[in-house]
This record gives structure tokens, C-alpha cells and sequence, in this order.
């Protein structure tokens, strides 16, 4: 409207003013982009990350660490939902180690997962696609990698060169989902990839595969098994029991606080048998962790959603007092690194 009220005369000025405008905001955008990108591979690649030798096979023990979307630590439980998490007492009996104080600086699966795989919770990425490229340059895979362990990506996202067994993150990481991102085609597709059928086929693929996995071959493993309990869709009730698709709101506070506690009991019944039907898994290093706290609005005390549930079992001798120092989950793999390099 403005160009209409410029004189004529005034337009091939008005045009060069406009293009060196452009011009500029384009190359701040791409300079930017540069420099933030260099500073990201420079500030991953001054971390340290401890020396492994490829024939201390007495130490290459198998590595599990199985992810429970959204499982907040049971001081949270105990505080917002006055529920005492019996999973506590199961693992210690079993010689785990909970991790009371361990916390997550991301509060979203994509860059709480970024940051235990660059052993680097410092990076803090500006958008969903930068965190999964993050995801995709990790440290931690070939670390282990390059002294023997074969890795097994039980997740809904892509890890290094290591595809998910399903395309379930929810992020448009390719350009096809980018361009379709937000028509009625993405909204009635995403109805049917997260509904309670879809959601609980994934979990059950991701348990099966887990237990396959742990006897397969004989090179040292490093397994990944993302499970998405007990975060929503709410799949199951506290004794297994399959359910329905509930169109409930945001603000069904007690439908929400009952499906999530009987989800997360039905979430111990599972890691429970894993460990009696793979007695194995003792011998095992083995995490069971959660990405971050439940992130539901009516919770007052927001700092729980970065406060994960952390439990870990290593066998052997190990620095009890310096693992529950750590202070963030991002440092649990550097301290194991350490630990299989001593």
C-alpha cells in the first residue's frame, strides 16, 4: 500500500533500498546459521571423552538403557500425585542404583535425548530440526563403536546413521512431512499414528525386539529401547488391560492423573518382567531412565518436569559416591565411559 503513496520517481531508489535490504538480512541469516553450526561442532568436539582400548573385552559389558517417555522421578510422584512408586524398592532388591537428584536441562524428548548421545547437555538447540540434526552427529554411538560395540536403535528417531524401527517422533524431519505439516491430511494422519492402537503396537514391537536383541551375536551391545510409557496416548490400565481412544481435554484433571499413575504402574509391570523372563540383564550395565518429568499444566511446581526418574545397574566395582554426583543425565554416559576405560 506504502508504494502507492512514493512518487514514481522515487521507485528505482525505493527498489535498490528494498534489494540491499534483502541482500543483508539474507546474508546475516546464512552467516548465522554458519557460525552457529561451527560453534556447535567446535564446542562438541573440546569435550573429552575417555580412551577406550579394543581389547579390554573383560570390560566390554553389554550396555541397555531403556527409556520411559515421560516417567518423572519418584520424589516428583511422591510430592504432585502422592504416589509412592513401589519401582524403587523392586530395583535396589535387584542392586540398582537410584539416581534421586539426577535432572534433565530439557524438559522435550528430542533435546533431552540429544544431549545424553553428545554426552553434552551445554547445547542448547534453537528448533526441532537443529535437535535432530544434533541427534544424527552424536558422540557417543561411534565412541563405542570404535572399540567394538554394535549398536541397536530401538527409538522412533534417528540416531547417527541409525534409523528408528518407527517414524513416530512427531517432528517433520524430511521435506515431504515439512510440506504437509499442518493440513488436515498431517492432522488426520497424526490421528491415526498416535492413537492408543498404534502407540501400544509400537511399545510392544520396541519389548519384543529388546528381547531379541539381547541374545543375538556375540559382539558386546549397546541396545537403545525408547518405550513411550508412560507418556500419552494412554495405552494400557495399571493390570494391562487394552483401551480405547478417550477424547479428553486438557483440563480432565482427574481422568489425566489416574490414566497416567495406572500407565506408569502397567510401565513397572513391563520392566519388571524383562528382568525376571532376562535374569541375564543383572550382568548387564542397565539404565532405566525417563527424558524428563510429566509436563502437564495443572502441576504447580514446574521445576519437576526436568527431574526423569534415573535408576542404573553396573556389575562390579564402580564409584557409587561419584554417579550420584552427577548432577544431569547427560553426564551418566561420560561416567560410564570412564568406567569401562579404567
Amino acid at each position: 500500500m506504502l508504494a502507492f503513496l512514493i512518487p514514481l520517481k522515487y521507485n528505482t531508489l525505493r527498489n535498490k533500498l528494498a534489494n540491499t535490504f534483502l541482500l543483508i538480512s539474507c546474508f546475516v541469516f546464512i552467516a548465522g546459521g554458519i557460525f552457529r553450526n561451527a560453534a556447535l561442532k567446535i564446542d562438541r568436539h573440546i569435550r573429552p571423552i575417555p580412551y577406550l582400548e579394543k581389547s579390554d573385552s573383560q570390560k566390554k559389558k553389554d550396555i541397555v538403557w531403556i527409556l520411559m517417555d515421560e516417567y518423572g522421578s519418584s520424589i516428583s510422584l511422591k510430592n504432585q500425585f502422592n504416589f509412592n512408586n513401589p519401582l524403587d524398592s523392586s530395583l535396589r532388591k535387584n542392586g540398582f542404583t537410584i539416581l534421586d537428584s539426577t535432572r534433565s536441562r530439557f524438559t522435550n524428548t528430542l533435546f533431552s535425548l540429544q544431549s545424553i548421545f553428545n554426552i553434552d547437555d551445554s547445547i542448547a538447540p534453537v528448533n526441532f530440526f537443529e535437535g535432530a540434526d544434533l541427534l544424527k552427529q552424536g558422540s557417543l554411538v561411534p565412541v563405542l563403536e570404535s572399540v567394538g560395540y554394535k549398536f541397536s536403535n530401538l527409538n522412533f528417531f534417528t540416531i547417527n546413521s541409525h534409523k528408528p524401527v518407527d517414524n513416530r517422533s512427531g517432528y517433520p524431519e524430511i521435506y515431504p512431512e515439512q510440506l504437509f505439516s499442518g493440513t488436515l491430511f498431517h492432522v488426520l494422519n497424526n490421528r491415526y499414528k498416535y492413537s492408543v492402537m498404534k502407540c501400544d503396537d509400537y511399545n510392544r514391537k520396541v519389548i519384543e525386539m529388546l528381547g531379541d536383541t539381547l541374545s543375538a551375536g556375540s559382539m558386546p551391545k549397546f541396545i537403545w529401547a525408547h518405550i513411550s510409557i508412560p507418556h500419552a496416548p494412554y495405552c494400557r490400565d495399571r493390570k494391562g488391560k487394552l483401551l480405547t481412544d478417550n477424547g479428553y481435554g486438557k483440563n480432565d484433571l482427574s481422568f489425566i492423573k489416574k490414566s497416567y499413575l495406572e500407565y506408569l504402574e502397567y510401565g513397572n509391570m513391563v520392566l519388571l518382567k524383562l528382568l525376571k523372563d532376562h535374569p541375564e540383564l543383572l550382568e548387564k550395565i542397565v539404565i532405566i531412565s525417563g527424558d524428563h518429568g510429566p509436563r502437564f499444566s495443572f502441576l504447580e511446581n514446574k521445576d519437576y518436569q526436568s527431574w526423569p526418574f534415573v535408576a542404573i545397574n553396573i556389575p562390579g566395582k564402580y564409584d557409587t559416591a561419584a554417579l550420584k554426583r552427577l548432577r544431569y543425565i547427560s553426564e551418566l554416559p561420560g561416567f560410564l565411559l570412564h568406567w569401562l576405560g579404567e
